[in-house]
């Protein structure tokens, strides 16, 4: 199962009969020089890696979550491995013993500055904030209230279903779960997915302004994921200013703040690998579609915190797709935020046991039983509901108090008129 990851790095999974040595000829296994080769190899890695140090009793499958990760994993791996910049031509080792170890420490080396340069974000710890630390010019309204409550008692990756009418500060609300999953999960980086290409455009420029007020100490990569994105001047002017992280702009804060759109994550199949992006719903459902190297859109999911709002406004097709998203997302360990108005009470149940699926193939997790159907509906509009390994629960807040005046009067002016 490991090897499959591994050669998946082309695109797609192979069969196993390209893996299973009983089934291939002879002349695809090689001759004596090619099992002298592999034998060579092997002993140079393990040697090289101290695996005969490494305690294997607790080695085990991984699971379709895993897998998937790690083929994503290793596709992200190979790229970057190809940059000629970084990784440029060597002839080969002389037969020295200590010609591989000097080797492998200076391709570690070259692969730290890879990854800054292409602008991979080393993980480091956040310090957990509350409402107003995110959002100093606004008042919470009850909305974020609740939801700072729950931030509060977040012990495990999780689904939200953010259930509340247009106006009562659903973003703000998901942005402030976000946060509290980095610094209490360790979850980095984001993805918000919306049903348009209007509507993520919208969204970008709010996500653009919020990193930069809670950045301030490091660069952030943010990306606009979805088809016409080179067409988009907030977007375009974010990425032509930066190629492989080196800026090209007057700003000398550069190195310790501001948003960037790192060049190497402009490629269609790179973009969710970076530590920001907007865009539309159907980049994050290629993850679960038989496309191409779907497995690395999962891995960019994966460890991140997904928000995708208007959940409701889907057709079957569509949200049988994001039923699956879902589930593998809590396969990934990953916590999501659903944001909708108008969400019917089945289909909330049908994306909440989608996700407790998923979370129920997590090594070492433990699965409370599901609640009734009617613990989940009975709770008041507008209302937040949870799903983690944990089981589910519900809470209503009150609506933000803004008045709002309704009058109804009969017109006789016939259809034509009206």
């Amino acid at each position: 199962r490991y090897a499959h990851c591994v050669v998946a790095h082309h695109g797609t999974f192979v069969g196993n009969e390209y893996l299973d040595p009983g089934r291939l000829g002879r002349k695809a296994r090689g001759g004596q020089t090619w099992r002298d080769a592999r034998a060579a190899l092997i002993g140079a890695l393990t040697e090289l890696l101290r695996l005969d140090d490494v305690d294997v009793s607790g080695l085990r499958y991984p699971t379709h979550g895993e897998a998937y990760a790690l083929a994503g994993l290793t596709s992200m791996a190979d790229w970057l491995g190809s940059m000629q910049e970084h990784f440029p031509y060597e002839a080969p080792l002389p037969p020295d013993p200590s010609a591989l170890p000097a080797y492998f420490a200076r391709a570690r080396r070259r692969a730290r500055v890879a990854l800054d340069a292409a602008g991979f974000p080393a993980p480091r710890p956040r310090a957990f904030r509350v409402f107003t630390d995110l959002f100093p010019e606004y008042e919470p309204w009850p909305l974020h209230v609740q939801a700072q409550t729950l931030a509060e008692h977040l012990e495990a990756p999780s689904l939200f279903v953010v259930e509340a009418p247009m106006g009562e500060g659903k973003t703000e609300a998901s942005l402030l779960l976000a946060d509290a999953a980095a610094a209490k999960l360790g979850q980095q980086g984001l993805f918000l997915g919306l049903p348009t290409r209007a509507t993520a455009n919208q969204l970008f420029g709010r996500i653009r302004r919020f990193l930069e007020r809670t950045r301030t100490d490091e660069p952030a990569n943010l990306l606009l994921a979805h088809g016409e994105a080179s067409l988009v001047d907030a977007f375009a002017r974010l990425r032509f200013g930066e190629v492989y992280g080196s800026s090209e702009s007057a700003d000398e804060d550069v190195e310790t703040g501001g948003v960037r759109a790192e060049a190497w994550f402009c490629t269609k199949k790179r973009t969710l690998l970076a530590e920001h992006a907007v865009g539309t719903i159907d980049q994050a459902l290629l993850a679960v579609m038989g496309v191409r190297h779907a497995f690395v859109r999962y891995a960019g999911l994966a460890g991140k915190v997904v928000i995708l709002d208007e959940v409701h406004a889907y057709d079957t097709y569509t949200g049988t797709l994001l039923d699956r998203l879902v589930e593998w997302l809590g396969a990934a360990g990953t916590t999501v935020v659903l944001l909708s108005a108008t969400l019917p009470s089945s289909r909330r149940r049908q994306l909440l046991d989608a996700y407790r699926r998923g979370a129920r193939t997590v090594p070492g997790a433990t699965i409370a039983s599901a609640s009734t159907p009617d613990e989940t509906t009975s709770t008041a509009y507008p209302r937040i509901t949870t799903a983690s390994a944990q089981g589910i629960h519900s809470v209503s807040f009150g609506p933000r108090g803004r008045a709002t005046s309704i009058r109804l009067g009969f017109r006789d002016e016939g259809v034509e008129r009206l």
